[in-house]
């Protein structure tokens, strides 16, 4: 019992070492966390510490509705979307999907950038052109704010980069694929052609002559 074989006692030795590592490896899992937990926890509290921060920036404004189909001063976070319809003195709909409207982020406590999908415009009138219109961007600056128990007031100013001049060259060529509001703020800053110039007739001169004192007129026998 006491004197084993050299060959036995190796071998048990061998079997112990390979169970602690195989221990030691099935373990380690559950001990340790793993990278892809960690990163997944990273990523979590950033986006707690986002959504906090922008919690913290609307509560300090106040809370207004938001309006239809125009944009509010507030600081919104969210993805917006409106339907809008409009009838022509023809009694045709002009349906509007979309209304230059989409994303809406909260970068910093007074800055908010919006992200708007083209739009896609149905006419019922027909021999007119459907189509999308154009993306567009729109950034928001809280200048002053004070929620319902401090004053309720809000001072916001926008800011919106102007469409390229292709774009705008294309959106005139095919005034059919954008929006109204659109083709209402072109048509008012666009400058009106001059009236045409009025021309008065040159007077000619008589085609009958008065004969000379002296002279005869022929006659017809």
């Amino acid at each position: 019992m006491n004197a084993l074989p050299q060959s036995l006692r190796s071998r048990h030795v061998h079997y112990a070492l390979l169970k602690s590592v195989m221990l030691s490896l099935l373990l380690a899992p559950i001990v340790q966390p793993s990278p892809a937990h960690s990163q997944t926890g990273a990523s979590a509290s950033f986006i707690s510490r986002y959504q906090a921060r922008v919690t913290a920036t609307q509560s300090q404004q106040p809370h207004w509705v938001t309006p239809l189909a125009t944009v509010t001063p507030r600081l919104e976070q969210e993805f917006r979307t409106d339907f809008v319809r409009q009838i022509n003195p023809k009694g045709y709909s002009i349906w509007n999907y979309g209304n230059s409207k989409g994303l809406e982020l909260i970068l910093e406590r007074h800055t908010e950038i919006l992200v708007n999908l083209p739009p896609f415009i149905a006419h019922a009138a027909p021999n007119t052109n459907d189509g999308f219109g154009d993306i567009s961007f729109l950034a928001k600056e809280r200048i002053f704010s004070r929620n319902e128990e401090h004053g309720n007031a809000i001072i916001t100013a926008f800011l919106e980069p102007p469409s390229p001049p292709e774009k705008m060259a294309t959106a005139a060529a095919a005034p059919s694929s954008r929006p109204p509001s659109q083709q209402a703020r072109e048509s008012a800053s666009s400058p009106s052609p001059p009236p045409p110039a009025v021309r008065f007739p040159s007077p000619t001169p008589s085609s009958s002559a008065t004969p000379s004192r002296g002279t005869t007129s022929p006659s017809t026998a």
